[in-house]
């Protein structure tokens, strides 16, 4: 779980989410039936995940927790999926020092939406700088946030994220992107306050893809990297670089060989149906000293 919550560390949205690495905490602002409250999420010694709320007992846990652990992974069959995986001979040796590695979900799919599309073409670091003021602008303050900020300080979740209406309409000038980029964000937003982009794992992998595809600026890496996070087990942005640089090869002359998207494409074929978790496996071997 450390490996979770580094990757949840690096792209958490200020004022929305707060992850405290010493402590192995995850917290943000969430809307449940129409509430505003803040959950938190710890890893325990003994590597399971305890959570909380600031809701009261009304609330149906039941439907919380199933988000939570959405948010983790922890219904993903993981077992299953890295015997497939380890019996490749490229990931074999990954699996085997990763084998806990699980794809990170996500509380609210189409803030994640939104993230990913900032994070095109700019640093990690930088797209949460943007999505800090984004919700600074967009979103709404939360009404009762008190303890938390009395025992955490600015570090506290203070925002829910704006609703696809919301960022549909909304002035996004001096936000710090491009226009192309805000103009992706807005149609995205559009299409799922329409109900022309469905952001449900129910929803066909392909029929995902292609609806989120239809939309001016998105292409399938954000697509795919969307549709992951969502839950969809064997989506694969090919296009990745750092993907097809996972998996370059060095010829004779002593020149990396770096795979195109389709041969990347033709290459994960043997990885169906968990190429997500090749992906994020790929990712995490890849970012390592």
């Amino acid at each position: 779980m450390v490996t979770m919550f580094k990757y949840f560390s690096r792209r958490a949205i200020g004022g929305v989410e707060q992850v405290d690495l010493e402590n192995s905490t995850y917290r943000r602002s969430v809307r449940v039936d129409g509430q505003m409250g803040i959950i938190e999420i710890q890893a325990l010694s003994d590597g399971r995940l305890e959570w909380s709320s600031s809701f009261n007992q009304s609330q149906p846990s039941e439907a919380i927790e199933a988000r939570v652990r959405a948010i983790f992974g922890l219904d993903q069959p993981i077992v299953e999926a890295h015997q497939l995986l380890g019996s490749d001979q490229f990931l074999a040796p990954i699996v085997a020092v990763h084998s806990g590695l699980r794809v990170a979900g996500t509380w609210d799919p189409f803030e994640t939406g939104v993230r990913t599309i900032m994070g095109q073409q700019v640093s990690v670091a930088g797209a949460s700088t943007i999505a800090a003021r984004f919700v600074e602008r967009l979103g709404t303050r939360m009404d009762r946030v008190g303890d938390c900020v009395d025992t955490l300080g600015a570090d506290c979740p203070q925002y829910l994220f704006p609703t696809p209406a919301t960022v549909a309409e909304a002035n996004l000038d001096a936000i710090g992107m491009p226009q192309a980029r805000v103009n992706a964000i807005r149609g995205f937003a559009n299409a799922v306050a329409e109900g022309q982009v469905v952001l449900d794992k129910a929803v066909p992998l392909d029929e995902l893809i292609s609806s989120i595809c239809a939309i001016k600026g998105l292409g399938p890496w954000t697509a795919h990297y969307i549709a992951m996070r969502l839950g969809h087990h064997d989506a694969f942005p090919a296009a990745d670089l750092g993907l097809r640089k996972a998996l370059a090869t060095t010829g004779d002359d002593g020149v990396s060989n770096v795979p195109n998207t389709r041969q990347l494409e033709a290459r994960s074929e043997a990885w169906r149906p968990w190429r997500s978790l090749a992906a994020m496996l790929l990712w995490h071997h890849n970012s390592q000293p």
